[in-house]
């Protein structure tokens, strides 16, 4: 049965207003637009005013139909939101983020980077821990599963988090990307990642060696998920270029397609890239507008302006 959007909007406030009701003061709730799973929808944050400000909890209204909540029932949905909230705070709580900092020593296995656009992100990159790569910005979050059936939930790396670590920039950067190495980088020829559903196999989560020439391959990490930092892999471009060329087209800032070919023509590679339209922010994001070129015997990674 489909739903009836009609009342969407009055029910979340409802459900909001019921929330607030049982978390009282210390929180603060919302009706907003969200991103959650790749797809924008009206939805509910709850942020605690105490503590760290990441600590937020983030429910669009397909998640609360995937949950099987029902938003014409107000109390129930709030008792629900409280419930996940509550969970989720334990679960930070429980990997280093209390409400006076954040611990170094039990987020660092939980690093990881993110890719984000420079241009028109002046205002977030000012609060966020980051470094600039080419025309886009490497920045870093907290990255935890609580379940199988709920997303990851995601936390990025703040100045004021940073100040309280004795490390330095490029310390933070390296330990972020070993961990993207360790939980598996994949690349899987397009086609077949197509044919099995877009879902990661164990032996495509361990490159081997060079491309086939002119196949198209998909390059991303083993869960598919903020996976198109592993281009910030030259030790993993080297071998999968064979000392030669590859194109990169960036999809989103979970995946890039790369193809091996010296014959491909930049401008074909950018006209491809601006055609995949995506938001300027969420979970389908893209962090660039064009292609890039990695060239094997010089071990670098340059834009296609052309």
């Amino acid at each position: 049965m489909e739903r009836d959007m009609s009342n969407v909007g009055e029910d979340l406030m409802e459900i909001a207003e019921r929330t607030k009701e049982i978390l009282g003061e210390e929180c603060y709730v919302d009706v907003r637009a969200v991103y959650s799973c790749g797809i924008a929808q009206p939805g509910i944050v709850i942020m605690p005013l105490k503590g760290q400000p990441c600590m937020s909890t983030v429910v669009g209204i397909n998640d609360m139909a995937g949950y099987g909540w029902d938003i014409t029932e107000p109390d129930e949905c709030a008792r629900e939101l409280v419930k996940m909230f509550e969970e989720n705070m334990e679960l930070l709580e429980s990997c280093g983020f209390t409400k006076e900092c954040v611990v170094w020593e039990k987020v660092k296995g939980l690093l990881y980077p993110v890719l984000m656009p420079l241009k028109g992100n002046g205002e977030i990159l000012s609060e966020l821990v980051y470094r600039k790569e080419l025309d886009f910005a490497v920045a870093y979050m907290v990255r935890v599963k609580p379940d199988e059936e709920r997303p990851w939930m995601l936390v990025k790396i703040t100045k004021s988090m940073f100040d309280l670590w004795s490390i330095s920039k490029k310390e933070l950067h390296g330990i972020a990307m070993e961990n993207l190495r360790k939980e598996g980088l994949a690349v899987v020829e397009h086609k077949r990642l197509a044919d099995s559903g877009y879902v990661i196999s164990p032996e495509d989560a361990a490159p081997k060696g060079e491309l086939e020439t002119g196949k198209i391959y998909v390059l991303s990490n083993s869960t598919m998920y903020y996976g198109a930092a592993a281009i910030l892999d030259m030790e993993l471009l080297k071998m999968l270029s064979g000392g030669g060329e590859l194109y990169i087209l960036p999809i989103d800032i979970h995946s890039v397609l790369v193809i091996k070919d010296d014959k491909v023509q930049e401008p074909y590679c950018n006209e491809a890239v601006s055609m995949w339209s995506g938001p300027d922010s969420g979970d389908t994001a893209k962090f660039t507008d064009h292609a890039y070129c990695y060239d094997g015997e010089k071990n670098e990674l340059h834009g296609c302006y052309g």
